[in-house]
């Protein structure tokens, strides 16, 4: 039986969601900005070590709350962390379509603003090289990426009216999250940025889910690129070839999701206590 199927796991996961969904509905916008900006900067952080960038989370939380560079680190790795939270910030904020529209100009902030690209590949390119999977890994040809991203769009938008506020099966919820974000990886739509922008494109689908988000931690960079590895191994002779990414994917929203739940029920009791005794 796989981990995300198991029934402690969905036990686990109900009791979890309905205290997030508890929490939300009591804490203060000033509170739930507080978090979303912490958030931002866990994400960037990750988001671009996984791709090799050598920033520290001090040396970003310094970047992104004081404009404070990093001594004997390049100039590039700081306007990747800064254009990171730039789309993440307008990740966040959109309310339209998941469409080809939002997703070039998602990547555009996060990679073509500094290199000007906001358009799907025209060259061949490939997945990661040695630092990130140890070898190349080749992709979707440039002619056949139009189609094979209207074909996933609409996938994810189906699954969004699908699994909107209705996360009561986690594991069908996380088959979509993980299958949507392989499927694009896969794909490789871009020149470059493919990780960043599909990591994002999973936090702008969560968004949409009203679900709380949850991001790679680089910490968990070896399960998320073997999960990821063993779908596009797998996927055309096994129908379990995303399970692996689906039960990491899961496994990282619970342990987020119960961090959410320890910041704000800490800070309810303290409240409470400091209410008492006066």
């Amino acid at each position: 039986m796989k981990l995300y199927e198991n029934y402690e796991i969905q036990k686990k996961w109900n009791k979890t969601v309905q205290e997030c969904n508890d929490l939300l509905q009591e804490i203060t916008d000033e509170e739930w900005y507080s978090y979303i900006n912490e958030f931002l900067i866990l994400d960037a952080h990750s988001s671009n070590a996984i791709e090799g960038n050598t920033y520290t989370l001090k040396e970003t939380t310094n970047l992104l709350k004081y404009d404070e560079t990093a001594n004997n680190k390049t100039f590039k790795e700081a306007s990747d962390i800064v254009s990171y939270r730039e789309a993440s910030i307008y990740c966040l904020n959109y309310n339209g379509e998941v469409n080809s529209d939002f997703l070039k100009e998602l990547h555009y902030l996060v990679y073509g603003k500094v290199r000007g690209s906001d358009d799907y590949k025209k060259r061949d390119n490939w997945i990661g090289g040695k630092f990130i999977t140890g070898r190349e890994i080749t992709t979707a040809l440039p002619e056949d990426v139009p189609l094979l991203m209207d074909n996933l769009l609409l996938s994810i938008n189906d699954g969004i009216q699908k699994y909107k506020n209705n996360f009561s099966n986690p594991k069908d919820l996380f088959y979509f999250l993980a299958l949507s974000h392989a499927r694009f990886e896969v794909i490789h739509p871009f020149t470059d940025g493919n990780g960043r922008t599909g990591r994002l494109l999973n936090i702008a689908i969560t968004q949409r889910l009203n679900f709380l988000p949850f991001y790679i931690d680089n910490k968990d960079r070896k399960e998320y690129i073997q999960g990821l590895s063993y779908y596009r191994e797998h996927k055309k002779y096994s129908q379990h070839a995303i399970d692996p990414l689906a039960s990491f994917f899961l496994n990282t929203s619970l342990k987020q999701m119960n961090n959410f739940i320890n910041i704000f029920s800490n800070s309810k009791k303290k409240i409470n206590e400091d209410v008492m005794e006066r």
